[in-house]
């Protein structure tokens, strides 16, 4: 209609036709990536600049329910819509035998499979820290280079289970898609992991900037005991050396739940039982040797050298511009009601 906003011809409700229409066709990203391009064309966008990205709760537009509530809610909701119904029930019940049997606990399907809501099928209910909420998880990522204004380059909205570690990799891709990859990208915890940290280099050349989680062994946290560290690892020969001089007895490797490959190294049980050291290394009572689980050789080497590096007041300069992203995020909730979904399901959210 190439009118202005504060027409009188134009109202207001249009905007959310159009908004339909976008999600319908799978542009809802083409506004920020128009407006990014335009950035870039007037020089407010660094090549290689430097980036950082968070994340943030967002309460799906529906009503948090227990068990029992949205069962019954499902029930009277979903007479119309029997797919539904079945698929609350399903992950809910059993049929044993003759009879109908509630689900345990711990035979609840996962939380990424559990519909919280039958009015919202794609909100989940999730438990970070403190905070329990049924809905979704916005992550921003936004620039931060010297002289240049901040600028949002990509918006992420995922189901409130998904992790913050699943995210980097989809968000470098966004990133490369629009020409606009960072040469530094500052992250919390939760989106470090060995992995990336071998990978994402490799792939983007960008350094991710952020916290690896501490060993929480025993033996780390006591200080005075044998921790990973203290064994010398020979990789092309697949064998471990215990601070005590004891060569490994065998060398296997499988992967975790997460599907990281792990490999797995025992000691012999004579070398561990008449050690002197045993009490710094091991608190099994029974006759076996010490165990070690660690990762591949890249991804090992990158989470030793990312613990040691984050200890340095260099890291800690560096790591400390992250905390930017939080003044974004607060903006997003004061001003633009980011915490709260008006929309129901997730793209219109998204």
């Amino acid at each position: 209609m190439s009118l202005p906003l504060d027409d009188s011809g134009f109202d207001y409700s249009v905007l959310s036709e159009f908004r339909s229409r976008l999600i319908a066709s799978g542009q809802e990203e083409q506004l920020l990536n128009l407006l990014l391009q335009q950035c870039q064309s007037k020089g407010l966008l660094k090549n290689r600049g430097k980036q950082r990205t968070d994340s943030m709760h967002v309460l799906a537009a529906v009503r948090a329910m227990g068990r029992c509530d949205c069962v019954g809610e499902t029930l009277r909701h979903a007479l119309n819509v029997l797919a539904t119904l079945r698929q609350v029930w399903i992950r809910q019940f059993y049929l044993g035998g003759d009879q109908v049997v509630a689900r345990a606990s711990e035979d609840l399907p996962k939380h990424q499979q559990m519909i919280a809501s039958p009015y919202d099928t794609e909100a989940r209910n999730r438990t970070k820290r403190a905070t329990n909420w049924t809905g979704y998880c916005v992550d921003l990522t936004e620039t931060f280079d010297k002289e240049l204004p901040n600028l949002i380059t990509h918006v992420e909205t995922t189901p409130a289970t998904t992790m913050d570690a699943d995210l980097i990799k989809p968000i470098h891709e966004k990133l490369n898609q629009k020409n606009l990859l960072p040469s530094e990208h500052l992250v919390d915890t939760g989106y470090v992991s060995a992995e990336h940290l071998v990978n994402i280099d490799e792939q983007y050349q960008v350094e991710v900037i952020g916290p690896v989680l501490p060993d929480t062994s025993w033996q780390a946290l006591a200080q005075n005991g044998f921790d990973l560290t203290h064994f010398t690892i020979d990789w092309d020969n697949c064998q471990v050396r215990c601070p005590q001089g004891c060569l490994s007895q065998g060398w296997s490797e499988s992967f975790n739940p997460h599907g990281q490959a792990v490999i797995h190294v025992r000691f012999r049980r004579n070398d561990c039982l008449n050690c002197s050291s045993r009490c710094e290394c091991t608190q099994f009572q029974s006759a076996h040797g010490r165990c070690l689980n660690f990762l591949p050789q890249a991804q090992y080497l990158a989470l030793q050298a990312r613990r040691q590096y984050q200890s340095t007041d260099r890291f800690k300069q560096r790591y400390a511009q992250r905390a930017g992203i939080e003044g974004s995020l607060s903006q997003g909730v004061r001003a633009f009601g980011l915490r709260h979904s008006r929309y129901i399901a997730l793209a219109p959210a998204s």
